[in-house]
């Protein structure tokens, strides 16, 4: 309390031991899955302590990226990450990404390539969300993973990945319990060389807000050890966090003392458990519902390995007018897909995010009834105002 938590460190030992036991990486090398080979996760990472991911996306736009420079994001994304980017000055494209493979690299190159043409607005990042993405669920491969870090070497682009579903994989319906965990953090991927240049290199954002609870507002950015001075040393010298002598001292210790007992890690599998049922009961629910109403052949979606969300695509339907119409009713609300889209595009149209996070299992339940009347409704218009009317009480269903 009296000195606060020095930020830099980097070689934060209760941090380092948790993320090697707890990613999928470190898991499957020990069961004999997916051979690390050329990954030393223990020995790897460098970290500092964050006042939560959101924080630290701020804090890596901050130190790397010029204002006027660009910054890609995948299509569909997390919906406050392009705010966070204008914030800080940058412009904002996006790249194409496959529901369930993610960003389409080819067109990332080629989409880095045009924007060369134009120095001064080059792009000098990018911002993905490789594991469990939000709001897809998508899954970036590790060969995938390699190629984005090669690619960040050659054109001379930071990737900042935000982590914050790594650890948060799904038990398997025969209660295998790291068959499908991420592939290793792109960090793991980011040894530096002699011939890099200077302005490249993967930052990924953490936080234990998605695993112990929002209210701590406690997170870490992690580097590969050979970009901790080049990166987290550029993090560390912003003027306010000098002059506030690190950041979230007091959570940082308590959670430290909760890692170094094996607290932590507990925890984790217990909410995978819990996140495991909620997930499957969602998708239950949606199937249920889109059978019993004839609409089958209009609901489509993956069920999650992972993450938070059910990524769901309504065939010929507007979701934001199926937003409205659920809002006016005051009985359930969710993400649509444009609301999902950085640059607001037609793109994801058909699409809505449910999430089963902060759900029971009869909230779920009952707010996926009521979607489905308003989905029948909108679907079968001019009808829908009279279905609309039997949607059920006026209670507030939140499933976003």
């Amino acid at each position: 309390l009296q000195y606060g938590y020095p930020i830099a460190g980097y070689d934060h030992d209760e941090l380092r031991k948790l993320s090697a036991l707890m990613d999928g990486g470190a898991k499957r090398k020990e069961v004999g899955g997916v051979a690390q080979g050329d990954i030393d996760t223990q020995a790897s990472r460098a970290y500092c302590w964050t006042n939560g991911s959101s924080q630290g996306l701020d804090l890596a736009l901050r130190a790397l990226v010029p204002r006027g420079s660009t910054v890609l994001v995948e299509s569909a994304t997390y919906f406050l990450a392009a705010d966070t980017i204008r914030n800080a000055g940058a412009n904002i494209d996006s790249v194409p990404l496959d529901p369930a493979t993610g960003m389409d690299l080819d067109a990332l190159e080629a989409t880095v390539a045009e924007y060369a043409r134009t120095p001064e607005q080059r792009v000098t990042a990018i911002y993905c969300i490789p594991s469990f993405q939000n709001p897809t669920g998508a899954m970036m491969s590790r060969e995938n993973r390699m190629r984005l870090v090669e690619l960040s070497r050659r054109y001379n682009f930071y990737v900042i990945s935000d982590d914050v579903y790594q650890w948060m994989h799904f038990v398997t319906p025969t209660g295998d319990r790291r068959a499908w965990a991420a592939a290793p953090y792109l960090t793991d991927f980011d040894e530096a060389r002699d011939d890099d240049p200077g302005e490249c290199g993967v930052v990924s954002l953490n936080t234990f807000s998605k695993l112990l609870g929002p209210g701590l507002r406690l997170g870490w950015l992690q580097t590969h050890k050979s970009r901790a001075d080049r990166i987290i040393g550029a993090i560390s010298r912003l003027g306010f966090i000098q002059s506030g002598g690190g950041l979230n001292p007091f959570a940082a210790t308590v959670v430290s003392a909760a890692m170094k007992s094996g607290a932590v890690a507990r925890h984790v599998e217990e909410a995978r458990d819990e996140y495991t049922k909620l997930s499957a009961h969602l998708a239950s629910c949606v199937r249920e519902q889109a059978d019993a109403a004839g609409l089958g052949e209009h609901i489509s979606f993956d069920e999650p390995r992972g993450g938070y969300f059910v990524w769901i695509r309504i065939a010929g339907m507007d979701t934001r007018h199926l937003l409205a119409r659920a809002k006016a009713a005051n009985d359930v609300l969710f993400k649509d897909g444009r609301t999902c889209d950085a640059m607001r595009s037609e793109a994801w149209s058909e699409y809505i995010r449910l999430s089963f996070a902060f759900q029971t299992l009869d909230d779920i339940s009952e707010g996926v009834r009521r979607l489905f009347v308003h989905i029948v409704a909108e679907l079968e218009e001019p009808g829908g105002a009279a279905r609309t009317a039997t949607a059920g009480a006026p209670t507030h269903v939140e499933i976003s």
